[in-house]
């Protein structure tokens, strides 16, 4: 017999998310002083290898401060209607509630770092279970009518984005839904009734920045008509049989430190292009330029920004 707690009972039950890197515990995360806000710890003893947490507060120690950690942990967060919905759903009174969100949804983001209660990792095992082209559909359409990633209770992931999604594994061709602490492989988007050719413009831009050698991930479209959907390949997942490797990434507004409660906070303001609480082209080179290391960053971003503005200019 399987006995479920109340959520009221299993938000009680833990002071603090242990927070690991590529399968490593790095540190903890406890509550801050507001909702909006958490307190991030270094694990005593961690040592960072070649792959660091963030650029936003990676070589503070013993303790991050209370604003960067929430503003970077706030980045991996659910936006939109998307975080209204599945936070009431889960039964978390206030959206804005970083520390309860990242209980929830944290065992699998974008990325490789997980997050999870202690206390509730033996409930949260990882599985995955198949599921049909019907289903698919059918999750496809709550998400672009709910807003709800078209998950249940049994799922432990979130995505941040404002668009209807679905997370999916496909291992040897095979559709799965992630259950617990289990990971996708895959992002799937429905076709919109407002937008109707939204996800041909949209494959066609993967496959010609990926014909450019700008895009290194795989899209198809799927279904046809007001069933017609959009399979994107995660970059930050390797799959091997059916392990699900995971890829360290951190978004630029993570690593500029961007309010993460506040929808409009990661995208420039037209009328203050300099304004340090929002982003810019001119910030993210600025950042990229400072990275040490190989390669050529700014010189990617560069090509990457050129390919979008023309994109988006055409006709």
């Amino acid at each position: 017999m399987r006995v479920s707690l109340p959520l009221t009972t299993v938000a009680l039950m833990a002071d603090r998310l242990e927070v690991r890197l590529h399968g490593e515990r790095i540190g903890w995360i406890s509550r801050g002083s507001r909702r909006e806000r958490i307190e991030f710890a270094w694990n005593p003893g961690y040592t960072p290898g070649p792959v660091t947490l963030t650029e936003s507060f990676g070589s503070v120690r013993p303790k991050a401060p209370s604003g960067e950690a929430s503003n970077f942990f706030g980045g991996y967060a659910l936006e939109g209607r998307q975080r209204e919905r599945l936070t009431e759903r889960r039964g978390i009174s206030n959206p804005a509630d970083l520390y309860a969100m990242l209980r929830e949804f944290g065992s699998s983001i974008a990325g490789a770092v997980t997050i999870a209660d202690p206390d509730m990792v033996s409930r949260t095992q990882p599985r995955y279970e198949p599921i049909s082209d019907g289903e698919i559909i059918k999750r496809l359409r709550r998400a672009a009518n709910d807003g709800d990633l078209g998950s249940d209770d049994q799922s432990r992931s979130m995505l941040a984005g404002y668009q209807p999604k679905l997370l999916l594994a496909r291992f040897g061709g095979n559709w799965y839904l992630p259950r617990g602490r289990a990971h996708s492989t895959h992002i799937l988007k429905p076709r919109l009734p407002g937008r109707p050719d939204g996800l041909a413009r949209e494959y066609y831009g993967h496959a010609l920045a990926a014909e450019l050698g700008l895009a290194r991930y795989r899209t198809e479209l799927a279904g046809n008509g007001a069933r017609q959907y959009l399979v994107i390949e995660r970059y930050d997942r390797v799959v091997d049989g059916e392990t699900v490797t995971l890829i360290h990434q951190e978004d630029a507004a993570q690593a500029l430190g961007i309010d993460w409660v506040d929808d409009h906070a990661k995208f420039q303001d037209p009328s203050a292009p300099r304004n340090s609480h929002r982003p810019s082209a001119y910030r993210i080179a600025e950042l990229l330029g400072s990275l040490q290391g190989e390669g050529r960053p700014v010189a990617d971003f560069l090509r990457r920004l050129t390919f979008a503005v023309l994109l988006v200019l055409q006709p």
